[in-house]
Formats: structure tokens, C-alpha cells, sequence
């Protein structure tokens, strides 16, 4: 795999995946939030986004972290030739997500914009709480219309990430 999808809820560790794959396999990592929020967690226009997304897979190794289905769908998944779908249960991403808001609160993360810290609010946790019944579905129709052929690895839970990741040579 050389230009691969991560995708999965709140909390889940996508980001921490990404960055251990990228680590194995001496590939770029593109944090979809970090390309996204502007300073102050502010939504930047759509074709702003898109064009630092089309910038971010333009090339032939990457790795392309988070979910933002509406408005990347149609940019990743055809030029990807892996996607992993890192898959907690709920209460293990609602735990991490708000362990992680509250030990890393006001800090600058490496998977986030410039500007933006961690925090627990609310619509956190509507996001931990609707990826099962509103996002998954997305992800199963984007894959359906974008990416049918492409190889897809469903990793549910810390066992099978570790399994995952330890079965990835390192080829620096």
C-alpha cells in the first residue's frame, strides 16, 4: 500500500495509526483536521479544503487520516489503493476522546490545525456518540461508489490494530 485511507470515529485512533503506518512504511501523513480547521476551530470555505486535500493526495505515498466523506470522498477513495477503517466500540472511543480532551486541554496536538487545542464540548460528544448510525453508513456508501475494488481492513479493537500494525515490516 502506498496511498492509504484511514477512516473511524472520534476517539478511535486513527490518528495514532496513521502515524505508526506512516512511521513503518517512511510515508507522509496528511491529518484531515490539521488541513481543515483554520485558527480557533473556524471552518474554512469547501474549495479551500478541497484544494489542500487534492495537494495532500496529489502525489504517489501518502496517508490520508479522517473522515470529511461530503467533502473528500470523491478525492481520496479513487486514488487509493488501501483503506483501514479503525473500528472501536463506543465506550472506548467516548473514553478516549474525553481522556484526551481533558489531559491534553489548550495543548497544540500534531494531528490538529495551528490555532486549535483540545477540549471536550458537546458536539464531542455527538460526534463519539452518532459514528455508529449516521457516519459508518457513510463510509460503507463512499467505499460502494468510490472505491469498490480497493482493498478495505476492518480493524476492530486494540488486539487487531496491534496485530495490524505488527504485521507491517518496517521499510525505512
Amino acid at each position: 500500500m502506498n496511498r492509504i485511507v484511514i477512516f473511524g470515529g472520534t476517539g478511535a485512533g486513527k490518528s495514532t495509526v496513521a502515524r505508526a503506518l506512516g512511521r513503518k512504511l517512511g510515508i507522509a501523513v496528511s491529518h484531515l483536521d490539521a488541513l481543515y480547521y483554520e485558527p480557533g476551530w473556524q471552518a474554512p470555505a469547501p474549495d479551500k479544503f478541497r484544494a489542500r486535500v487534492m495537494e495532500a493526495v496529489s502525489g504517489e505515498r501518502w496517508i490520508s487520516e479522517g473522515n470529511f466523506l461530503q467533502l473528500t470522498a470523491d478525492i481520496r477513495l479513487p486514488r487509493a489503493d488501501g483503506i483501514v477503517l479503525v473500528d472501536q466500540p463506543r465506550c472506548v472511543r467516548l473514553w478516549r476522546a474525553v481522556r484526551r480532551g481533558l489531559l491534553d486541554r489548550g495543548r497544540a496536538r500534531p494531528d490538529l490545525a495551528p490555532g486549535c487545542s483540545d477540549h471536550v464540548n458537546w458536539e464531542l460528544i455527538k460526534d463519539v456518540m452518532k459514528f455508529d448510525h449516521q457516519y459508518r453508513p457513510m463510509i460503507a456508501a463512499a467505499l460502494a461508489a468510490w472505491a469498490p475494488a480497493t482493498p478495505f481492513i476492518r480493524l476492530r479493537g486494540d488486539r487487531a490494530v496491534a496485530g495490524f500494525l505488527g504485521s507491517i515490516p518496517d521499510c525505512r
